[in-house]
């Protein structure tokens, strides 16, 4: 069960972290932590404190909650709605253009 859970959460970390279109790297410098660090967490061979936690949120400027929504593998398209729809609900003006630059980048073809 453990392990199941450290590589949700390292899934998860990895998909943000593509998103914000940073590299290991980038991430383990704003963080102040190796590369390999954040690849073992990535991989969910590591197991990291909630101080880790916090600065990883931080590193990739996201919410701490956001690192455990692991959602996006089993959500139904009315879940996805329902919480897409609270996220515009709870933004603001900046946060409604990063929403739709993010879901324009999610469909721009390659």
């Amino acid at each position: 069960m453990k392990k199941d859970f450290q590589k949700q959460f390292g899934s998860n970390f990895k998909r943000l972290r593509k998103l914000k279109k940073l590299t290991q790297e980038a991430v383990a410098e704003r963080c102040n932590m190796s590369p390999s660090y954040i690849s073992e967490i990535e991989s969910g061979t590591a197991n990291p404190t909630l101080s880790t936690v916090e600065k990883l949120a931080a590193g990739l400027d996201v919410e701490v909650f956001d690192l455990f929504v692991f959602l996006h593998a089993t959500a139904t398209p009315d879940q996805i709605k329902k919480r897409l729809k609270a996220i515009i609900d709870s933004t603001d003006n900046n946060g409604m253009r990063a929403v739709y630059d993010a879901v324009l980048m999610a469909f721009k073809p390659h």
